[in-house]
């Protein structure tokens, strides 16, 4: 399907950490599946993005105690040695510091659930249907107006036809439902969209507006980065990425490192009672 949802990344610069004091390391253990890359004078580190050069880069979490010889399956180009991980260990704020021995990672696991494509409107009796002749550049007028609008709050395609049945050029609107989202006078909308656009289409009620999402969305990674947001145990200054999710009507953030029973509450106070959700991909083990 295709969505009107846009994402942004942030990796911050990290900076060799000494190894620490072990009387000074918090005893509560963490596990982590993800890309640890060293290169040289930079690393090891826990990548929050990574890059798809060949060597690959990036930046993330400084990593303690990683012995390269634990990790047969490491891949090395240049001066750069890099592997997919899983890790358990202890945060104490400034790095990710082993307790176990390194394991070959099976995969990240998923933050967000996938978002659900599914028409909420009814079917028409006798199905779906094209009402009046419509081209391309119909469908693109439809889109065009809907978001002009204030209240908009998002679109996206479901398909009638699985990938063994549909052409790779194949767009005939027939073939799929145009699904329109707003956050009030729906009946208005209905009847300005159905005279531009003669194919499927459904228009329901959204959660929120997008542009109140995209406002919010500008401002939360610069936010996440802050000694406040560390304080209610959000590390968004070892990278994140995130965007908006029309479907929920919030804003999802990813990141390395969030932990502590106040994210929630305060992420509320800042920006709005649910509007903004931010996972880490760190998890306590167990």
């Amino acid at each position: 399907g295709e969505t009107t949802s846009s994402s942004t990344s942030v990796v911050a610069t990290t900076s060799p950490v000494p190894t620490p004091d072990p009387g000074s390391v918090p005893s509560e253990r963490f596990e982590i599946d993800g890309t640890v890359l060293e290169k040289e004078g930079i690393g090891p580190q826990l990548c929050s993005v990574t890059l798809s050069s060949f060597p690959p880069q990036c930046e993330g979490l400084p990593l303690v105690g990683l012995d390269w010889s634990a990790v047969p399956w490491a891949e090395t180009a240049g001066d750069t040695t890099w592997a997919s991980i899983h890790l358990v260990g202890t945060f104490d704020g400034r790095a990710f510091t082993l307790t176990e021995s390194p394991l070959e990672s099976t995969g990240s696991r998923r933050l967000f659930e996938l978002a659900d494509f599914t028409t909420p409107c009814p079917g028409p009796e006798g199905g779906w249907t094209v009402s009046a002749p419509s081209a391309d550049a119909d469908f693109h007028r439809a889109m065009i107006h809907a978001e002009a609008q204030p209240d908009f709050a998002g679109l996206w395609v479901d398909d009638l036809l699985d990938n063994s049945e549909r052409e790779d050029d194949e767009h005939d609107a027939a073939t799929f439902i145009v699904n329109f989202t707003f956050t009030g006078d729906l009946d208005r909308h209905r009847s300005e969209l159905r005279a531009i656009y003669g194919g499927p289409s459904c228009v329901s009620e959204g959660v929120r507006s997008l542009a109140e999402m995209r406002e919010v969305q500008h401002e939360v990674f610069g936010r996440l980065a802050s000694a406040e947001a560390e304080n209610a145990g959000i590390y968004g200054r070892f990278g994140m990425v995130g965007g908006v999710n029309q479907f929920r009507g919030v804003v999802e953030v990813s990141v390395l490192v969030a932990i502590g029973d106040d994210l929630q509450r305060w992420l509320d106070e800042e920006f709005g009672a649910g509007l903004v959700e931010v996972r880490s991909a760190l998890r306590p083990v167990g």
